[in-house]
């Protein structure tokens, strides 16, 4: 006999009523697939223990109960509790698939975080190696998720890598860098990738001293620092970090933050370009043609000489511009909503137009001034 037609039966000799049979059969319904693991959830899924038994008469059914004969309450007993044995098998079931999920789930918390303080905190692993390059590099190609790339001169005549690695939450971290961190040197071009967010890699590259065709470091969170280098095509990119270069010579430097300051100091460029959103920018450098922006922040700028056009433009923030004294100059400057602080020595008074300052002054080297900011004020005086 099933558990539909005990009931019934229950039902039939008056242990139970009418209204008592069809909400166990409701409920039997509801709750009848397999139980296991997977599926338990389904069974109780709308159940609610509060309300299974509502309307039922239990001193009534205590009375009928008494009438019996002993075979019929033994009968009837058996059939109760192998009912009772049923539902309490769904429910065990219910716990194992829920023990089940909570053990998953505190497996995957002791992998990757640890109580230290009161505090949960993300497991992590430090490990430093070191890599040496014997064969002749022309080109750089690094990209990073996290940690701050530095360039500096080698003191010999080989190519050095060395990593300070911080691993997050992972199980085996060997595994995960050897994983998720490559280095490569095919034809003349060392590639560096650091491919998981997970690592967080400090890096210093040292680099014999030579012209080398081209640098590229694309990162996310870091600061990029390079020194003492000659190289033909510099183009570097972070988005949350500083960027400095001190000494670098170059023919074509692209320089780019999204959220950082950004400082190009001595050096020699042919064209040069820099530009952040939220940061301030700094050039003390030689270079015969510049492209400066920024959105939030202050732009100063020393150009020399050796310098043919400078372009600076900003959005909320100064210029500030010290000029050769024997520098020819052309150009205009232009603010909307700023000011004009000017102590150049020009041909003409300083006149302010529509159009902004006009700046002329001859000289046998002769820099075009392409200067504006929204709401900013700029600043020119000459060198001292």
């Amino acid at each position: 006999m099933n558990k539909k037609e005990r009931i019934l039966d229950l039902m039939r000799r008056g242990v139970i009523s009418n209204e008592e049979a069809i909400e166990l059969l409701e409920n039997l319904e509801n709750k009848n697939k397999e139980v296991n693991t997977a599926g338990t959830e389904d069974i109780f899924s709308g159940f609610d223990p509060s309300t299974f038994f509502d309307g039922a008469d239990f001193d009534k059914i205590n009375d009928e109960y008494s009438s019996k004969s002993e075979e019929d309450k033994k009968k009837i007993e058996k059939e109760a509790a192998d009912f009772a044995d049923t539902l309490g098998e769904a429910f065990k079931g219910f716990v194992g698939w829920g023990n089940e999920l909570f053990d998953s789930v505190k497996s995957k918390v002791d992998d990757n975080f640890e109580w230290k303080g009161g505090t949960f905190k993300v497991k992590t692993t430090k490990k430093s190696e070191s890599r040496t390059i014997d064969k002749d590099i022309r080109a750089i190609n690094i990209a990073s998720q996290t940690g701050d790339v530095e360039i500096v001169k080698s003191s010999d005549d080989k190519v050095k890598i060395d990593f300070d690695f911080e691993v997050f939450g992972v199980d085996d971290p060997e595994k995960f860098i050897e994983e998720n961190v490559t280095v490569t040197d095919d034809a003349g071009i060392l590639d560096i990738n650091i491919s998981s967010k997970r690592i967080s890699a400090d890096m210093v590259i040292s680099l014999p001293a030579k012209r080398y065709d081209s640098l590229t470091v694309n990162t996310i969170n870091g600061e990029v620092t390079i020194s003492s280098s000659i190289i033909d095509y510099v183009r570097v990119s972070t988005i949350n970090g500083d960027l400095d270069t001190d000494d670098l010579s170059s023919s074509i430097a692209e320089l780019t933050t999204k959220n950082g300051d950004l400082k190009v100091t001595d050096g020699n460029f042919t064209d040069l370009k820099a530009s952040t959103i939220n940061g301030d920018i700094r050039i003390n450098a030689d270079f015969e043609t510049s492209d400066i922006s920024s959105v939030n922040g202050a732009i100063r700028m020393t150009p020399t000489l050796k310098a043919k056009k400078v372009t600076a433009k900003n959005v909320n923030g100064d210029i500030k511009m010290s000029v050769p004294s024997k520098a020819g100059i052309t150009g205009l400057a232009k603010t909307s909503f700023g000011n004009y602080k000017t102590r150049l020595e020009l041909d003409n008074p300083v006149d302010i137009g529509k159009s902004g300052v006009a700046l002329v002054r001859k000289g046998d080297d002769v820099i075009t001034f392409d200067i504006e900011s929204k709401m900013g004020s700029i600043w020119l005086k000459d060198a001292e």
